[in-house]
C-alpha cells in the first residue's frame, strides 16, 4: 500500500538508502554455502545437481560421491526425476539509525539434467526492527505463498497473515551487522536457522542463558531456548556439560527429548558420557525402544485406567481442535484425538510421540499427516507461536512428502487460529 503515514514515508526513504548490491553478495553465498549439493541416481547412473553431467553410480558410497566434473561434493537421491527445485531464505542485517533492519533474499534454485544448476535471487522482506515491535516493507504475499509478488511496498498484515512476512531463514549472510545492543550479546556473522524476532525478545529481556548459548554457536539448543525457555532452564546444568565438550547437538528438539528420557531411567545427566552421545538418533530410538518395552510389561488393567484418565484430560485440553482435518489432493492431515493414536503414530515411526507424552504437552498440538491412508509423519505445532516445531517420519527423519506436509500445515495454521479465537470468544 501508499505510504500515509509520517512513519511510513520515513520507513520508504530509510528503504532507498539501504546497502545497494547486496543481492550479488547473497548469490554469491547461497552458491557457495547455502545450495544443497545433490545428484540424483538411478541404478546405474547418477547427474549431478550442480553441473548436470551424469556418470556411473559405482563411485557412490552410502549416498555420498564427488562429481568427477566439477569436484562438488555430492548427497545422492534415488529418483527417475531429471528436474528438481528447492527454494529458501537467506537473511541480511544491516543497521539503520534506530532500527535493526532484517533483509530477506528468497534464493530459488532449479536444477535439471544436462544443465549447469541455476540460482535466483529476489528481495522480498525489509523488517525495520524497534525492541517491541517491527514493520514490514514487503511483497505481497497470500496464505502459505512466498512474497515474491509485486513491488516493494508498506505492508501492514493482519493477524492470520503476519507469519507469512516472518520466515525462518536457512541463514545470515556473514557480512550482517546489527546494532551494538544486540551484537554484544552475539548477534554477529550467521547464526543459523533463527527467527531474529524471537530472538530479540530474548536478548531484550537481558536472558543469559539464550545470550551464552548464540555466543556459543548452538543454534540448535537456541531454537528450543526461543521456543521452550523453561525446557533449557530446567536442564541448563546438561547444556552446559555440551558447551564444556564442544558437543553440538544435530537437533534441539530430539536432544531434549532424550534427556528426559535419561532422567527418567535415572542415568547421570551431568555425565557426559550419556549427555554427549556420538550418535544422538541411535542413542535417543534406543531409549525409546527400552521405554516402550517397559511399557508394554504394565498390567492390561493400569495401562486401560491411565489411557482412560489421559484420554479426559486430552479431550478437556485440547477437544475444541477435534475435527480439523486439511487435505490436498492424497494427502490428508487430521488433529490426533484418541491416545491409541498417539501409540499407533509412535510404533508406526519409531519416536516418542507417545512415550514422551506429547499429549500432555502444554500449548502443542499433535497432528497425523497420511498419504493415501498411510501414516507418513507426526506434525507438533507450537500453539504459542503458531509454527511447525517438527514433522518427522519413521526413526525422527523426514519422509518423502515433508515439504508437502509442512506446507500444507502452514497454510491452515489460521484455521486452528480461528478455534482458539473462537473458544476465547464464548467463554
Amino acid at each position: 500500500m501508499k505510504p500515509r503515514t509520517k512513519l511510513q514515508h520515513q520507513l520508504v526513504q530509510y528503504s532507498s538508502w539501504l546497502t545497494p548490491g547486496v543481492d550479488k553478495k547473497i548469490l554469491n553465498y547461497a552458491l557457495s554455502d547455502c545450495n544443497t549439493k545433490l545428484g540424483f541416481s538411478t541404478s546405474k547412473t547418477y547427474w549431478c545437481g550442480v553441473c548436470g553431467n551424469s556418470h556411473s553410480a559405482k563411485d557412490i558410497v552410502k549416498n555420498e560421491t564427488i562429481c568427477p566434473s566439477c569436484n562438488s561434493e555430492l548427497h545422492i537421491l534415488e529418483t527417475k526425476k531429471r528436474k528438481f527445485h528447492e527454494s529458501y531464505y537467506i537473511a541480511f542485517a544491516e543497521d539503520m539509525f534506530e532500527y535493526q533492519v532484517i533483509r530477506y533474499f528468497h534464493i530459488d534454485v532449479n536444477y535439471r539434467k544436462g544443465e549447469h544448476w541455476k540460482t535466483n535471487v529476489l528481495e522480498c522482506i525489509q523488517q525495520y526492527h524497534t525492541d517491541n515491535d517491527f514493520h514490514l516493507i514487503s511483497r505481497l504475499t497470500h496464505y502459505g505463498d512466498t512474497p515474491i509478488y509485486g513491488p516493494m511496498e508498506v505492508r501492514n498484515p493482519g493477524y492470520y497473515k503476519q507469519y507469512a512476512y516472518n520466515p525462518y531463514p536457512s541463514a545470515y549472510h556473514p557480512e550482517s551487522v546489527f546494532l551494538e545492543q544486540y551484537s554484544k550479546k552475539g548477534c554477529q556473522g550467521d547464526f543459523g536457522n533463527i527467527r531474529f524476532d524471537g530472538l530479540k525478545r530474548q536478548l531484550n529481556f537481558n536472558c543469559p542463558k539464550t545470550e551464552t548459548l548464540l555466543k556459543a554457536k548452538q543454534t540448535q539448543l537456541l531454537k528450543v531456548a526461543i521456543s521452550d525457555s523453561y525446557k533449557v532452564s530446567k536442564y541448563w546444568n546438561t547444556v552446559k556439560i555440551c558447551l564444556r565438550n564442544n558437543y553440538n547437538p544435530i537437533d534441539g528438539g530430539i536432544y531434549f527429548d532424550y534427556i528426559e528420557l535419561l532422567e527418567y531411567f535415572q542415568k547421570d545427566i551431568r555425565n557426559s558420557k550419556f549427555v554427549c552421545p556420538k550418535d544422538l538418533h541411535k542413542a535417543h530410538n534406543k531409549l525409546v525402544a527400552k521405554k516402550r518395552k517397559l511399557d508394554k510389561k504394565l498390567a492390561i488393567a493400569e495401562q486401560k485406567r491411565k489411557m482412560n484418565f489421559d484420554q479426559k484430560q486430552y479431550e478437556i485440553e485440547k477437544g475444541k481442535f477435534f475435527g480439523l482435518k486439511f487435505k490436498k489432493g492424497n494427502l490428508t492431515i487430521k488433529v490426533l484425538e484418541t491416545i491409541q493414536e498417539f501409540i499407533e503414530e509412535s510404533e508406526k515411526h519409531n519416536h516418542c510421540v507417545y512415550t514422551n507424552k506429547y499429549y500432555a504437552k502444554q500449548g502443542s498440538l499433535i497432528l497425523s499427516a497420511r498419504v493415501n491412508n498411510v501414516l507418513k509423519e507426526t506434525v507438533e505445532i507450537s500453539l504459542k507461536e503458531m509454527i511447525v516445531t517438527q514433522s518427522r517420519g519413521y526413526g525422527n527423519k523426514a519422509s518423502n512428502h515433508h515439504k508437502e506436509i509442512v506446507e500444507l500445515v502452514n497454510e491452515n495454521l489460521h484455521l486452528i487460529q480461528e478455534r482458539i479465537l473462537s473458544l476465547s470468544q464464548t467463554a
